[in-house]
């Protein structure tokens, strides 16, 4: 099975041979091997893996649905895809690392259980043709660990930032490239790698999660629909909040966005 470690040690770029591999699990000699020989694990995500049939097995389909998202993408676009990866892991293995298992709520496998389940669902919106175009999403993450643990927000002792976007994979039109130029959020800040405190305050009330998502309505020649989500949430704060909007862009003549004449004829009521 391919390990997250064995993810980022080759790029993100190619898979071990089925022979390979099952070399690898022979010489785990275990249930649940991965690519990587389990007595010299050393890393948190490769004892975690190595010790749970249910994280390796996510791993596995992980990989599976990297590779086909990949080549479903134009070579820019599988570049795109490879970067929002390694952000991905990087981030899953700051918020998930054993040292912080009470901070983040959880046994490392778990908590990595978890981040494998959501990075799953957001690979399945990769390479996916809406009407005329093929759509890349972009995900980067950022997690800073706070001064100290206030046991607020998704991941407790952290303060986190998650943005998507979408793009047309290889546009060939003008109108198709200012979409995807109006589309791009800034990547959050990152974060230091600190294992202290990302932090120097003592007052964490300013720390905040935030997290930016979108779904792909429909799609035309002359004509895209998504909807937007903003999550966020202040530590210190009884709740979070939440912004929805919903972007209808015309792509002709000129790319703007969606009036009532568009779809109402004149003086219709």
């Amino acid at each position: 099975m391919l390990a997250a470690r064995h993810l980022l040690l080759t790029s993100l770029s190619s898979r071990r041979p089925a022979a390979a591999a099952l070399l690898a699990a022979l010489a785990c000699g275990a249930a649940h091997a991965a690519s990587f020989d389990c007595k010299a694990a050393k890393t948190p995500t490769e004892r975690a893996i190595c010790g749970s049939s249910r994280l390796s097995a996510l791993d596995e389909h992980l990989a599976k649905d990297y590779e086909r998202a990949a080549q479903a993408l134009s070579p820019a676009g599988a570049a795109q895809l490879k970067a929002s990866q390694r952000s991905w892991l990087r981030f899953a293995s700051r918020v998930c690392v054993p040292r912080d298992a009470k901070r983040n709520g959880g046994k490392p496998a778990e908590c990595l259980e978890g981040e494998y389940a959501r990075r799953i669902e957001r690979l399945a919106q990769v390479g996916v043709r809406v009407g005329p175009y093929v759509f890349n999403r972009v995900d980067l993450y950022s997690a800073a660990r706070l001064g100290k643990d206030d046991g607020a927000g998704d991941y407790a002792g952290f303060a986190t930032d998650h943005v998507a976007f979408a793009q047309i994979d290889a546009p060939v039109t003008p109108a198709a490239t200012a979409w995807n130029a109006a589309q791009r959020v800034d990547p959050p800040a990152p974060d230091t790698g600190d294992d202290v405190a990302d932090r120097s305050s003592d007052d964490d009330d300013s720390a905040s999660d935030n997290d930016t998502d979108f779904v792909i309505g429909c799609a035309s020649e002359r004509f895209i629909s998504l909807s937007k989500t903003s999550a966020y949430f202040q530590h210190g704060s009884a709740h979070g909040g939440y912004d929805h909007e919903v972007r209808n862009v015309v792509f002709g003549p000129g790319m703007r966005k969606m009036t009532p004449s568009d779809v109402f004829a004149p003086n219709s009521s």
